[in-house]
């Protein structure tokens, strides 16, 4: 199973999570392909053929800066 972890980090500290959270996940099991990918560098092919997707951005305030639609991504025609 593939699970792509995509992540949006200021300083540094999403993007420490997400790395953990991708160890995490691939040390579950070996059938288990857990890939980590900065925001603006997703590699598509691997995205449309995860089971599952696990998203971290910055967080100040239960806000986030990556909500703004100026901010936003597009992930193969998906903004996010």
């Amino acid at each position: 199973m593939k699970i792509a972890v995509v992540y949006h980090s200021e300083t540094g500290n999403t993007r420490r999570m997400a790395e953990l959270i991708t160890a995490a996940a691939a040390s579950v099991s070996c059938d288990i392909e857990a890939r980590l990918f900065p925001c603006d560098d997703v590699d598509l092919g691997f995205l449309d053929e995860a089971r599952a997707v696990i998203m971290g951005c910055p967080c100040l305030l239960y806000t986030s800066d990556a909500a703004d639609e100026e901010d936003s991504v597009d992930l193969g025609g998906r903004r996010i």
